[in-house]
């Protein structure tokens, strides 16, 4: 490497030293992101390799830039490097950095062979490992521009495809028509639990006919309780106004308000005074600290003028949901 080049190394490092950590928590600079600035930022990663062959970020990062640089043949093993070394696949799958390595279909089914490799040994002894490793990809797709937009680097940012989540919503429909819900011991936490995810997005009449078959499953211990009662809760508060753990808020907008302006507020509860008991039965968090993060302030029922009892009813005890 000539010496000009060394000195923008280390100019870049310099300028951009609270950005970068020489670790694991590496960091993609907004300088680095500049093309004229491809070769000093896989350099920079280059070296902290030299010194680091640890942590997965650093490969990462060079397979990254390799990519971008078009050397597809670097790329692929560094690549791979990082995902023996720990790199997420949610983040390998829906880099738009990689879009020209996943062109080699060939070489990309190595990636997906290890990333599946990787899924295996996060949920050992499961049974069904193919159909977990498909729900799995399957939520990360329907969640590409959601959860995983900041993977998403090109200059025209992509919204949520409403028609793509749908098609997401079939496909799991005819997998649960055939396999019924994915019980964690066949498909392991992540497969089980991104049907709860996707479905959690899908109107009341699908939610009720999928429902049973959650609220069955979290009580053998084969789904999440507490992801059960969102689901309750959202699914009542869409078809009766009405929650009966507290997960569920809404702004109610007038014609010509700003949503904004509108402060969230809880879908009323039933049986508000047994709330924290049911949360407690299921391992549900602290319920304050649940209002505080969806920004909702809470009055206690004590303080509440207009407050009256919302009785259960027999039909939610026959269709199981007090968890």
């Amino acid at each position: 490497m000539n010496i000009i080049c060394k000195k923008k190394i280390v100019l870049l490092c310099l300028c951009f030293l609270p950005l970068l950590s020489f670790g694991q928590t590496a960091v993609d600079t907004t300088l680095f992101r500049n093309p004229e600035n491809y070769n000093l930022a896989l350099q920079h990663y280059l070296n902290q390799i030299a010194v680091d062959t640890i942590h997965q970020n650093n490969y990462y990062q060079a397979a990254c830039y390799y990519t971008l640089l078009k050397n597809q043949e670097l790329a692929f093993p560094y690549l791979k490097n990082a995902i023996v070394k720990g790199a997420r696949g949610e983040d390998v799958i829906t880099d738009t950095d990689f879009n020209l390595l996943k062109e080699d279909t060939t070489k990309w089914n190595e990636i997906e062979k290890l990333l599946k490799l990787q899924y295996a040994q996060r949920n050992p002894g499961i049974t069904k490992l193919d159909l977990g490793y498909e729900l799995w990809m399957i939520w990360i797709e329907d969640q590409r521009y959601r959860t995983f937009k900041k993977n998403n680097k090109l200059d025209d940012k992509s919204t949520t495809d409403i028609e793509l989540h749908d098609i997401h919503l079939s496909k799991l429909n005819g997998l649960i028509e055939s396999f019924g819900w994915p019980k964690y011991s066949e498909v392991g936490i992540e497969g089980g639990d991104a049907v709860f995810f996707i479905f959690q997005h899908d109107n009341a009449e699908n939610m009720k006919e999928i429902l049973p078959l959650f609220i069955a499953a979290a009580k053998a211990g084969e789904a999440d309780l507490k992801k059960a009662a969102m689901m309750i809760d959202r699914y009542l508060s869409y078809t009766e106004n009405v929650q009966l753990y507290g997960t569920q808020a809404h702004r109610t907008i007038k014609p010509g308000q700003d949503r904004n302006d509108i402060p969230l507020q809880l879908y009323p509860i039933a049986d508000e005074e047994n709330l924290i008991n049911r949360r407690n039965a299921i391992g549900m968090g602290n319920f304050l600290e649940n209002c505080n993060r969806l920004g909702v302030t809470y009055t206690p029922i004590n303080e509440r003028t207009d407050y009256f009892v919302i009785e259960i009813k027999k039909k939610w005890i026959k269709a199981g949901y007090l968890l």
